[in-house]
């Protein structure tokens, strides 16, 4: 199964709406369906990437007609995730600003970042648009896609599943029971399974 796809666009402004309509359908061709509440979310942080891509990554309305950008899918399946990019020919990377209350721009950047389940950018080029300077891209956990398509509940890579732990959780509670369990140290580092399983309380109450 393809796990890439890429596209090139004209860098002006009403290449937005054309992304838009086709991003989706990218999706689709790889395989995934988004929800349409992943869609919509999609749609607006492509939206932003792009816009974002014309007027900083190319100053705006580009003169020369041949002017570019290349925008593109890639499914992580290990991870449950679609990473979304989009590639430019302009120098230096994002800074993102904190706008004022009156402010008419500079929010591009920060409503990605809260709409999506990940956001990033690197220097250029990539194989996938040997011109660029540098790609900003987004992630969203798409419902249907579980980590090698094994219908399994999405995880980043190597995080662990908490009913996994289970066992080692109980362990670690009878130790304690019978006083003879770890130390301090020890807890600390586990909590994040007593966290998950909603134990967390009692563990640090029983190492006071």
């Amino acid at each position: 199964m393809r796990t890439t796809s890429t596209q090139v666009i004209a860098a002006r402004f009403c290449a937005v709406g054309q992304a838009r309509r086709e991003i989706v359908q990218l999706v689709k061709d790889l395989g995934i369906t988004l929800e349409t509440g992943e869609a919509s979310t999609v749609e607006a942080c492509l939206s932003e990437l792009i816009a974002n891509a014309v007027l900083h990554g190319c100053g705006g309305e580009a003169q020369d007609e041949s002017a570019a950008i290349t925008y593109g899918v890639r499914i992580l399946p290990k991870a449950g995730r679609i990473r979304f990019w989009v590639a430019d020919p302009g120098p230096g990377l994002p800074h993102p600003t904190k706008a004022g209350p009156n402010a008419t721009s500079g929010r591009g950047l920060a409503l990605v970042d809260s709409m999506s389940d990940g956001l990033g950018w690197q220097p250029g080029p990539i194989d996938e648009a040997p011109t660029s300077a540098k790609v900003v891209w987004f992630e969203i956990a798409a419902s249907s896609l579980a980590p090698d398509g094994e219908g399994a509940v999405s995880r980043l890579e190597g995080e662990t599943n908490a009913a996994e732990q289970l066992p080692q959780v109980l362990r670690l509670l009878t130790g304690l029971v019978a006083g003879h369990g770890p130390g301090r140290q020890s807890i600390r580092r586990r909590t994040a399974f007593g966290r998950r399983l909603g134990l967390t309380p009692a563990l640090s109450q029983s190492a006071a």
